[in-house]
């Protein structure tokens, strides 16, 4: 985990936010298994809601810096703050957790043979 929080550390540093991945059918099929009935939409909107709502008062992390099921909880530490409501909640954390389960390395294709 060392090395993840050097770059949350560094992107700040640089004044600039981390890559954040954009959900795929993969992510929507894996979400749908915790939360039936999620959309691409769905995730899209808990993605731009992270950056929106998130960015405005420190770095944002990188999705895989917490696995999934530690996400509901640092989203609950910040929502009363932010004042975040229920669904806004929900969708950011859905976000994260999906992009925490495959993380952004697992998403680059293959290298050409």
């Amino acid at each position: 985990m060392g090395r993840r929080w050097g770059w949350v550390v560094a992107a700040g540093l640089l004044g600039c936010t981390p890559a954040l991945v954009r959900p795929d059918a993969e992510d929507v099929a894996w979400a749908s298994g915790q939360w039936p009935g999620t959309t691409l939409q769905d995730l899209e909107s808990g993605r731009d809601r992270y950056v929106r709502r998130c960015a405005g008062c420190h770095t944002l992390y990188v999705p895989d810096a917490y696995p999934p099921a530690r996400w509901p909880h640092h989203v609950d530490t910040m929502a009363e703050r932010s004042r975040l409501a229920p669904g806004e909640r929900d969708l950011i954390v859905r976000y994260l957790s999906v992009a925490s389960h495959r993380p952004a390395s697992a998403r680059l294709p293959a290298p050409a043979p």
